[in-house]
């Protein structure tokens, strides 16, 4: 799988009312990004896409919408399949903006770059 910027994103697929076409399964695990459905269904993955957004990017829900997992449910209302959704930890590889010690955002963008 592709690397992408930012915090992984993971759904896993926790109740399915009905039969879902796309052939989802409780249990199923994704590893979502702005970039990418990781398998997804895409009726589903449009509408998780501005939060799959808000968590790789760092970016925080209140505790009372469900905090670090909300849990959202497909459009298809006769055949509804619910997904929970959960950021995972960033590391270096994965962060876009994560600077060394002492290294200045300029100085990681004219390395990068090639300019120094």
């Amino acid at each position: 799988m592709a690397k992408y910027a930012g915090y992984k994103v993971i759904g896993t697929i926790v109740s399915i009312k009905g039969h879902c076409d796309y052939g989802q399964k409780v249990g199923d695990r994704f590893e979502l990004s702005a970039q990418s459905t990781g398998g997804l269904c895409a009726y589903l993955y449009h509408n998780l896409y501005p939060y799959i957004m808000t968590y790789q990017f760092g970016g925080k829900f209140p505790e009372s919408w469900g905090g670090e997992r909300m849990e959202f449910t497909c459009p298809d209302i006769v055949n509804q399949v619910r997904i929970q959704l959960r950021p995972e930890g960033v590391d270096e590889a994965r962060h876009p903006v994560f600077l060394k010690e002492g290294e200045s955002e300029e100085k990681k963008w004219r390395k990068k770059l090639g300019i120094d």
